[in-house]
């Protein structure tokens, strides 16, 4: 059912595979309703069906089931979850406070404020509730070093790239993508224009099998990129030169229609 259900979103029936899948969350067997829930965090839909059944999975008698629904709930763009998962935190069973946990850590929200609410569960009276609030608290903190440093390399990456310094600028921007946490939607479209500027740089060295490999990667990162590739190449004087008329970018990279990343 769970494959099933990514199969028919993927082929264009994306209602039917969703209903699918949402169907998949109350199966009898826990394995079928882990994957559901891993399956709906991958295409990221935001409908009110999708969030009301993705709450009610944080309360499956499977710990694992949970911890899979908090993090689709994590994934997901829309901030309509936002009010459930506080509400979870006060949740008289502790198996719910530490799935909310878990969801906030990889919430598109203001880090700082998201640790002040996870640190009062870090008290908690249940010990397993105290340790998922720690692992949170954890990510948390990684995701807050790591987002700092990839601006600090994307910041670096940008001057060199005015500088027409490209080589040193394609490094800067690949460091960029790899301390970037890409946790959530933000991280996402970070890490896409770290790959999208990379691949400028490389076009601009005249180096069009690499460039198209970084265009790759920010594609799927941020779709919408190819619009903006598009527009750029339409200009008379533009940075991809090397690319134009390139078979792989105008038959692969640009008809490429597959859903985002894990």
């Amino acid at each position: 059912m769970e494959v099933a259900g990514k199969l028919l979103y993927r082929l264009g029936d994306q209602q039917a595979g969703i209903d699918t899948l949402v169907v998949a969350l109350k199966d009898q067997n826990e394995y079928v309703r882990r994957q559901a829930a891993a399956a709906l965090g991958e295409i990221k839909v935001s409908d009110a069906a999708v969030i009301a059944a993705l709450v009610a999975a944080l309360k499956d008698q499977s710990s694992s089931v949970r911890g899979q629904a908090a993090a689709a709930l994590g994934k997901l763009e829309r901030i309509n979850p936002l009010p459930q998962l506080l509400a979870q935190l006060a949740h008289p069973l502790s198996g719910y406070r530490t799935a909310a946990a878990q969801a906030l850590a990889q919430k598109d929200i203001p880090i700082d404020s998201t640790l002040q609410v996870i640190a009062k569960l870090k008290e908690d009276k249940r010990p397993w509730v105290r340790l998922g609030a720690w692992e949170a608290y954890e990510l948390l903190e990684q995701r807050r070093e790591a987002v700092a440093q990839s601006a600090e390399y994307l910041h670096k990456a940008d001057s060199l790239l005015a500088r027409n310094q490209y080589s040193v600028a394609s490094g800067q921007f690949e460091s960029a993508f790899e301390k970037n946490p890409k946790v959530t939607h933000t991280d996402s479209l970070n890490a896409a224009r770290a790959k999208f500027q990379q691949a400028r740089c490389k076009a601009k060295l005249k180096r069009a099998v690499p460039a198209l490999d970084d265009l790759k990667i920010a594609f799927e990162y941020n779709p919408t990129l190819r619009d903006t590739l598009q527009a750029e190449m339409a200009k008379p004087e533009n940075d991809w030169k090397v690319l134009e008329g390139n078979w792989y970018l105008r038959e692969v990279l640009l008809k490429n229609t597959t859903i985002a990343p894990k």
